[in-house]
């Protein structure tokens, strides 16, 4: 029996490609993707990029199996803006026909550590199960956050071989809410209802990537705006999450915010009442989008013409329809006022505007800026 047991581990091991124990030091180039201006996770000196890990795969047939781990030094940015530069070990290969896939993590060596990776696991099976979780339950997000890349395939690793172009992905989704309305509405709170606890470090697809878990896993985030400047930005984060079912009815069970603000007609202007909205995440024609990894939401307040019938809690607000529901009878909650698309060389924006089409609500903008590219 050990016999056969020792003969089967042999087997695994065959099938990968190993290169010698020789190592060499690598220089690495990665671009953090999109318009790195106010992004929080943006290393101008390498603090917030706390720790880089390359972990390399050997192409083996139509497979990528894990052949080890290697840790990043001298982390420091780059001459181009969104740069990081930083050298590594690599195992010297001297059949230059052999084949790796190199993944790059960032601020995650903890859970990688706790995760175990086995030499052979493939690329894939990694990929689906490396999850994140967050470590304090209702807790805003507070370290740096985590990202991925991965590189082309490469072939001949030696003492001159040099790696640049490799981008790093956020693996989570961004927030922004900004007030412009600022003479009639003031901001105060917003919530985000069923932030999930847990994502996956390396998102598999365009659409969510979402690891498995209880359904219930889920928490109530809370934000308080500062009245000046009145916005919210670079402070909430989230995991991707699945479109909601329906925006009117509202769906319960989706990730949306809630957000509170005063009026400046309140009839109490030392005590002004807080009212609460739910905003969807929504496309220009009115459906519900999933919020995905390394793609920034800003809604944008742009004018607010009453009360409507808002709610005075943040609980009532979440479970009625969005922005409210009277001032959007006939139109499914939504009239799509305007949208436009623009690409450029670092982003893919759209632009939804969210009028209503009665009197007494607020009007506002949802921008999703793709930053994958």
């Amino acid at each position: 029996m050990m016999l056969i047991s020792f003969g089967a581990c042999l087997k695994s091991k065959d099938s990968l490609i190993l290169p010698k124990e020789e190592k060499v030091t690598v220089t690495f180039s990665l671009t953090l993707s999109g318009n790195p201006s106010g992004i929080k996770t943006y290393a101008v000196n390498g603090e917030e990029v706390e720790e880089v890990d390359v972990l390399v795969f050997a192409m083996d047939g139509a497979s990528e199996r894990f052949s080890y781990h290697s840790i990043a030094k001298d982390l420091e940015p780059g001459d181009n803006p969104g740069e990081i530069n930083f050298t590594t070990s690599l195992r010297k290969d001297e059949n230059a026909e052999n084949e790796y896939r190199l993944i790059i993590l960032a601020n995650v060596r903890q859970q990688l550590n706790a995760y175990g990776i086995n030499i052979g696991q493939t690329k894939e099976y990694f990929k689906n199960n490396f999850i994140y979780t967050k470590e304090i339950p209702d807790d805003n997000w507070n370290t740096p956050l985590p990202m991925w890349g991965e590189s082309d395939v490469i072939t001949d690793v030696g003492s001159a071989t040099e790696i640049a172009g490799i981008s790093l992905l956020r693996s989570m989704a961004g927030v922004d809410v900004v007030n412009q309305a600022g003479t009639v509405f003031t901001l105060t709170d917003v919530y985000v209802f069923n932030s999930k606890t847990k994502g996956l470090v390396i998102p598999n697809s365009d659409s969510p990537s979402l690891p498995v878990f209880a359904a219930n896993d889920t928490e109530i985030l809370a934000y308080a705006v500062p009245a000046a400047p009145n916005e919210l930005k670079n402070e909430v984060y989230l995991f991707e999450a699945a479109a909601g079912m329906s925006t009117d009815p509202p769906d319960p069970g989706a990730t949306a915010l809630v957000i509170g603000g005063t009026f400046a007609t309140d009839p109490d202007p030392g005590n002004p009442t807080t009212y609460y909205y739910r905003i969807d995440f929504r496309d220009e024609n009115g459906n519900p989008v999933p919020l995905l990894r390394n793609n920034r939401y800003i809604i944008n307040i742009i004018n607010a013409t009453g009360t409507g019938l808002a709610s005075t809690t943040k609980e009532d607000a979440f479970a009625s329809p969005s922005l409210p529901k009277h001032a959007y009878i006939g139109l499914n909650g939504l009239k799509p006022a305007r949208s436009e698309r623009q690409t450029t060389s670092n982003v893919s924006i759209t632009r939804a505007e969210i009028v209503p089409s009665g009197t007494g609500a607020i009007n506002y903008t949802i921008t999703t800026v793709n930053e994958n590219q």
